[in-house]
């Protein structure tokens, strides 16, 4: 790829969320360990970035609440975080490797 189609690939074309598989950023894996025992990971919904080549670029730090002015907008929140349930589950440590290897 070469000038503007690199930079189309580079920028985000739509988001969705997704279950993310975390590792040990969870403070219930700080008291774990505490106690001697290897952390585990969670399952968090993150907004999942794409570019229009369909591949991820990026994704929100912090795991998503849902959230709406009103209850129908919480509602349909609600059902597109249940949606992203429906698909595979994506790894953070290979979100991260296929950041990488996309730079």
């Amino acid at each position: 790829m070469a000038g503007k189609e690199e930079q189309e690939a580079n920028e985000a074309s739509y988001w969705n969320y997704r279950v993310v598989r975390c590792h040990d950023d969870d403070s219930a894996n700080e008291i774990l360990g505490t106690l001697g025992i290897p952390p585990q990971p969670i399952l968090a919904i993150h907004e999942v970035y794409y570019s229009s080549n369909d591949k991820p670029i990026s994704w929100s730090v912090d795991h998503m609440h849902p959230q709406g002015d009103c209850i129908e907008e919480l509602k349909g929140d609600l059902m597109h975080m249940l949606e992203a349930c429906e698909k595979p589950v994506l790894d953070m440590k290979e979100l991260e490797k296929s950041i990488e290897d996309f730079k």
